[in-house]
């Protein structure tokens, strides 16, 4: 039996009501902790140059020549790039907003995502070690995650991401280097 058009929109209309809520979260966590994460980055880098600039300048102070070759490459090693940016964007994401882990070592299961069979079916040795790196992680378990969150993962960390709007930790972070 058909519908009427009457019964169809309200169905269209229930379902962006509710909507996805995974989608409604991941879209949060990228406006909110993406960008706080990029801010603080941003500062680390900052923070790296002028350590690594005043070490070149300490260095070669009676050399300007070798001082000012090395404050260049200083610049262009440490000065973000939007293709750069992009990669990194879409692998943190991957990492701190991904409710499920999906397509990550970390996604609950038997086997190793098929994301890393697509992305690598070419290099069998680094899909092999990707397997003996997830068999490690997971023993015996189908399920390393709790909330989304790595369970090994140290509390802090967890509480300190979380604070600032991660939904998810995809990735095996066993302790924190700041």
């Amino acid at each position: 039996m058909r519908t009427s058009n009457k019964t169809r929109k309200n169905a269209k209309t229930k379902s962006k009501k509710g909507g996805n809520t995974d989608n409604q979260r991941i879209q949060k966590c990228k406006n909110t902790f993406m960008k706080t994460k990029r801010k603080r980055d941003l500062e680390k880098i900052k923070d790296l140059k002028k350590t690594l600039e005043k070490q070149a300048r300490s260095k070669f102070k009676n050399d300007k020549t070798k001082l000012n070759a090395t404050l260049k490459r200083i610049k262009e090693f440490l000065t973000p790039n939007k293709s750069f940016d992009k990669v990194f964007e879409k692998a943190e994401t991957r990492v701190y907003c991904n409710p499920n882990c999906e397509g990550t070592i970390l996604e609950p299961g038997n086997k190793l995502s098929e994301r890393y069979y697509a992305d690598y079916n070419s290099n069998k040795k680094l899909i092999k070690l990707f397997e003996e790196q997830r068999k490690k992680l997971f023993g015996k378990k189908t399920n390393v995650l709790v909330d989304g969150f790595y369970e090994n993962a140290p509390k802090k960390y967890i509480e300190e991401i979380k604070k600032d709007g991660a939904i998810s930790l995809c990735s095996p972070v066993t302790k924190i280097i700041k």
